[in-house]
């Protein structure tokens, strides 16, 4: 019997990589929009705004699916620093609505996306069992969720996994975001502006991401918090002057034009050993993955659209 899943932030820069390999690996795909949902191939879509209560229930009784792979989550534009507390607090309990849901009807494996947030910033590289002391409202709203989803899978027998995202570009990304924004005001020739770039970061490609939260799917046995990560350090520089060389417009890169904010810690890097016991492994590098989401941008950027 084909696997069914349920995928929230379908039209997400993560999720629409996710539903892309779920139809090529042959899962029957439903998701969740709370608009027109973009076309991404043999989905079947289930329209609702997921934090209106009794919606999230309501969503997993019409779709029945075996697996839910939860995405969905606020994100407020440029940073997560200053998502909305009140959506953010929605989605806690939208989130145990979906679980409990999806175990009342017997499915199988829940899925969901946690946050290097969660941790405490103050250490350098974090493995799962790291401290965590989240300094966002997001971040610890991530945090309380990831507590009540696996204590809640223990106590019903549901099977539950959470994926920690470290950092990410890719397709469909927010555009004021560092690397869509370095990429998209060279390519059409305005000068971009960023910090020092010294902040080391650990960043993936969302076609890695996604198919770390698959091979999470495919795994019921491994249950509890995962980071999704490269385990490889890089300077935000590197990677802007890897763009600016790529694209041919390194002379528009101003380095150091923005004063970084006094909180921006210097070194965040995930340990991704746990999820490689899996069999899980990036299929880009970073420098690959850069190019692929240049020439995703390439291709999509409407060049005498403003920059906002």
């Amino acid at each position: 019997m084909t696997p069914r899943v349920l995928v929230t932030g379908a039209a997400g820069t993560v999720g629409r990589c996710a539903v892309a390999q779920l139809i090529d690996a042959g899962w029957d795909v439903h998701a969740t929009c709370r608009a027109e949902p973009p076309d991404l191939g043999p989905v079947t879509w289930h329209h609702g705004d997921l934090l209106v209560p009794g919606a999230a229930a309501q969503v997993v009784q019409a779709a029945q699916p075996s697996h839910v792979l939860h995405l969905a989550w606020h994100m407020a534009v440029g940073s997560w620093q200053t998502a909305g507390a009140d959506e953010n607090l929605a989605w806690v309990g939208a989130s145990a609505e979906l679980a409990r849901t999806l175990n009342e009807l017997g499915g199988e494996r829940f899925v969901a996306a946690g946050s290097c947030t969660e941790y405490d910033w103050n250490n350098e590289r974090f493995d799962e069992d790291s401290p965590r002391r989240p300094a966002s409202f997001y971040g610890r709203c991530k945090a309380i969720t990831h507590d009540l989803l696996t204590a809640y899978g223990t106590e019903a027998d549901l099977s539950v996994a959470w994926g920690r995202i470290f950092f990410l570009h890719g397709p469909h990304e927010n555009p004021r975001r560092l690397v869509p924004a370095v990429i998209t005001a060279l390519l059409k020739s305005e000068e971009a502006q960023t910090s020092d770039g010294l902040q080391v970061r650990d960043y993936l490609h969302a076609d890695d991401v996604a198919s770390a939260y698959l091979c999470l799917l495919d795994r019921p046995e491994a249950v509890g918090a995962f980071n999704i990560a490269s385990g490889h350090a890089t300077t935000l520089r590197h990677m802007i002057e890897h763009i600016g060389a790529t694209i041919g417009r390194s002379d528009l890169l101003d380095i150091g034009a923005i004063q970084r904010a006094s909180t921006d810690t210097d070194r965040v890097v995930g340990d991704h050993e746990r999820l490689a016991e899996l069999g899980w492994a990036p299929g880009h590098t970073l420098e690959s993955g850069l190019d692929a989401t240049i020439d995703w941008w390439r291709d999509n950027l409407d060049p005498q659209e403003p920059r906002s």
